[in-house]
């Protein structure tokens, strides 16, 4: 409670007054300076400045804000009138019985107004004679910020209850978070004091301080009545203490665990994101060491065997010289293959005006193709000139490729700005179309063929999409690789942290590889053999990717200190990384270890299953069907979201489930079954279904980018019901099929190893089916030879052998370069120690691989 005490004496200091400001994007402008103005009179004044899709998010964000805010601000102007969202924002502001002061910027053209707006007084920034305003911006700004100081105190009081009331509210009417002592009289007096045209308090408000009141009444009385059984308590108090000792060695553990639990589910979770690896490993490190948790030590140990990272040569980071301010360091001069190409000077002079319409205007961007033989021009400037932006491209000499043409525009405002980059041979026109304050897309054309491509590239990015999001760097590619088919390769980076490659075809595209920051990327390449798509951040990551295709990773990212400069490839798997601090290092690629399958293990029979649609969609709702005969088990149909099981000569009702049935499938003992519906979830039950085991399963929650899958053929479940293995499918036709592997904790439904992917391009030997080994050591995935159809070929262990818990942590610390330091906050490993840690793992892990 001793927060709340120092909040409520906060409330009435010389904090700045909190406003949020609620209006339409069209009067942004007007918005901006108003902010500024507020700011400078000691006012914080609060904008949401998002453009894009309104998202749950986005809408607890402004909730969050309007409830912090001392009054709502409201800009009336007729399209602030007609924004749902702006209606919207005054609704939930009403019912936070906020203070609202309206501005009005605009003649409202008798627009309707909303009620709890109509009937406030209202401050003019336009000239309106009828109450004396002059339409004097400075003049309106100190009439509001008079009366946004107009009970400030009570207002502030107001805002600050309303929090905690609706903290308490949410929290259930907790007693623990009632005021307390003192606290008490002030909220009553407060609550007794509301200035005349000070906004009512709310329902909750007034429960809130009415319930702080009765609880503190009924301490009191507890209090009095305590006092007589206090000698009672204290003779029992010896005997408790031993007691309390015993329990409290029990609850040690228990934290432990509990703590140990935490750091894995924490752990794996980042682990799936690429950027947080580092700190997954870091968790699942910690959860190994702390708590001895199972679990955490196979997640490290299936990592090591399905990913590679990139770990630092010893003693070779050494210093190199930082690019020079102003230089050639920037994005676009980044690239393996150069900068785009500079235009000669007698290029640019040819170009530098136009006579368009009539009327000559200059060049406000020119590129050139990299043979030299076309070249790009744009002229006009909606917002200071009052010309449309437009473009046209030329054969050097002077004559012309196309007219001048606009771009395809569906967005809002105007087209704020173009540029562009054409191909090295001048054949194909990636042309950047920037609107006024919204984000920018890329659009194609053949030169060749004078037309437009249908689709475009937007910017996309793991940071959320602002105004004027737009493209760091577009380039051609000058030779193309990768895509069958390609004519030509793009390469582009964006300020939201995604880079991609995109492959240009005739008449259509597709994107390639793509790695992801999440910072504005500062650098991007393609290495010399057009496999790896190299990137590094304003933040330090480095991101190597394929080139061909999405998603796909080369080595974990790396975190370094600087922002990156310089990226190249180093043989087959090294790397060299540049930093601004002027540091270069060289890495190289700790390939997945291999370990080897004993020869005395066995490979469990295919799982035991009934895929549910083949079943009732064979009119067999009359009858049963039966699993393998030795199980004893049988089913029957009740609907499609339920059955009856049928052992031992009773029979058990299975719940009913939310969604259709996909897959039924047995463990090997018959004691518990898979429930698999046809939205990739997977529960487990007892036979009996008195109990179900673990968390449902949800394999959509990992679904990649690309195909995904139409069904799931088999679930194999470990002996103690603690694991799970599920296999899902899609067939591609004419000829291609997709199998995925996934391995779940039932205790978490977390995953235990990288979700598995393998492509069958009808007759290849690759592994179409997985199953536990007899020992339930390994995960075994088989596939189909020209002398085996179910022959052994991978393999995953995923009992780590006797000892590994010792040494793992360390190493997959050393891996990421973080530990958690005494403060439980992650640090970076010092170099030497890293190394050092490097290199004892590395030892280890080849006494465990494979010849």
């Amino acid at each position: 409670m001793k927060a709340v005490e120092g909040d409520v004496q906060n409330a009435t200091g010389s904090e700045q007054i909190e406003v949020f400001i609620s209006y339409s994007r069209d009067d942004l402008a007007f918005v901006d300076r108003l902010q500024q103005a507020l700011d400078a009179r000691g006012v914080r004044a609060t904008v949401d400045r998002e453009d894009i899709a309104k998202s749950e998010d986005w809408w607890m964000r402004i909730r969050q804000l309007i409830a912090q805010a001392d009054t709502i601000v409201f800009v009336l102007s007729p399209s602030s009138l007609r924004s749902k969202v702006c209606q919207q924002e005054v609704d939930y502001a009403v019912g936070l019985n906020k203070r609202f002061i309206p501005v009005v910027v605009a003649d409202l053209d008798d627009t309707p107004v909303p009620e709890a707006l109509a009937r406030l007084n209202y401050i003019f920034f336009t000239a309106n004679p009828d109450v004396g305003a002059s339409g004097n911006f400075d003049e309106a700004v100190g009439h509001l910020s008079h009366a946004l100081e107009t009970d400030i105190g009570w207002i502030r009081r107001h805002t600050l209850y309303g929090e905690r009331a609706g903290e308490w509210d949410r929290a259930g009417r907790n007693a623990s978070r009632l005021l307390r002592g003192g606290n008490i009289d002030e909220a009553e007096a407060w609550r007794d004091q509301r200035p005349h045209k000070a906004p009512e308090m709310t329902d909750v408000q007034l429960a809130y301080i009415a319930e702080s009141r009765k609880a503190a009444t009924r301490r009191q009385r507890w209090w009095i009545g305590g006092s007589v059984a206090v000698a009672i308590i204290t003779s029992a108090l010896a005997v408790f203490a031993f007691l309390q000792q015993q329990a409290a060695v029990a609850s040690q553990e228990r934290t432990v665990r509990v703590l140990a639990s935490s750091d894995f589910q924490q752990g794996v979770q980042a682990i799936e994101i690429p950027e947080t690896t580092p700190e997954g490993l870091a968790f699942l490190a910690r959860s190994v060491r702390g708590g001895q948790d199972p679990r955490a030590l196979t997640r490290l140990w299936t990592m090591i065997q399905q990913r590679s990272f990139w770990i630092p040569e010893r003693g070779e980071s050494i210093p190199v010289s930082p690019p020079r301010p102003g230089g050639a360091e920037g994005l676009a001069a980044q690239s393996v293959h150069g900068a785009p190409p500079k235009v000669p000077e007698d290029i640019a002079r040819r170009f530098a005006r136009h006579t368009v319409d009539g009327t000559e205007q200059e060049t406000k961007f020119i590129a050139i193709s990299g043979d030299g033989s076309r070249v790009l021009t744009i002229i006009g400037d909606v917002a200071f000139e009052g010309t449309d932006v437009k473009a046209r491209v030329w054969q050097a000499d002077g004559r012309p490729v196309t007219g001048w043409f606009e771009p395809v525009y569906k967005g809002q405002s105007y087209v704020f700005r173009l540029t562009g980059v054409l191909s090295h041979d001048g054949r194909f026109l990636a042309l950047e179309v920037i609107g006024q304050r919204e984000p920018a897309f890329l659009e194609f054309w053949d030169l060749e063929k004078n037309t437009r491509f249908e689709e475009t590239v937007e910017v996309t990015g793991l940071q959320p999409l602002f105004q004027n999001s737009w493209f760091t760097y577009i380039g051609f590619i000058d030779k193309p690789h990768g895509d069958d088919g390609a004519l030509a390769t793009l390469l582009t980076a964006s300020r939201n942290g995604d880079v991609l490659t995109h492959y240009i075809h005739d008449g259509y595209i597709t994107t390639g590889g793509r790695a992801r920051h999440r910072e504005v990327v500062s650098y991007a390449a393609i290495d010399d053999e057009r496999e790896w798509l190299m990137s590094g951040g304003e933040d330090g990551t480095v991101n190597i990717a394929s080139s061909l295709d999405a998603d796909r990773p080369v080595g974990t990212p790396l975190k370094l200190a600087t922002r990156i400069t310089r990226i190249a490839r180093d043989g087959a798997n090294g790397l060299v990384v540049d930093t601004a601090g002027g540091i270069r290092t060289h890495y190289r690629l700790l390939q997945p270890m291999r370990v080897t399958f004993p020869a005395t293990n066995q490979i469990e029979a295919e799982a035991d299953c009934i895929m549910w649609p083949e079943f009732i969609g064979n009119e067999a709702r009359q009858s049963v069907a039966e699993f393998a005969p030795q199980s004893g088990v049988r089913l029957s149909y009740a609907s499609p979201r339920s059955f009856q099981v049928l052992v031992n000569g009773e029979t058990h009702q299975s719940p009913v489930l939310d969604v259709n049935l996909e897959l039924v499938c047995l463990d090997r003992a018959g004691a518990r079954i898979a429930l698999t519906t046809e939205d990739f979830v997977t529960q487990v039950w007892t036979i009996d279904f008195a109990r179900r085991v673990g968390l449902p399963l949800d394999e959509k929650l990992y679904f990649g980018s690309g195909p995904t899958p139409e069904d799931t053929r088999s679930v194999a479940i470990s002996a103690d019901g603690s694991r799970v293995l599920v296999r899902s499918f899609f067939w591609n036709p004419p000829n291609v099929a997709y199998w995925w592997f996934n391995l779940w904790d039932t205790g978490t439904a977390l995953p235990l190893f990288d979700r598995k992917l393998s492509i069958d391009w009808t007759g290849d030997t690759v592994p179409v089916d997985a199953v536990f080994d007899t020992s339930e050591a390994f995960v075994t995935f088989t596939g189909e030879t020209e002398t085996d159809r179910r022959a052994l070929l991978e393999q995953i262990q995923i009992a780590p052998p006797e000892g590994v818990g010792d040494w793992l942590p360390d190493f997959a610390e050393a891996l990421g370069g973080i530990a958690f330091d005494d403060n439980g906050l992650p640090a970076q490993l010092p170099a030497d120690e890293r190394a050092a840690r490097l290199d004892a793992g590395l030892e280890r892990l080849r006494q465990h691989a494979a010849p």
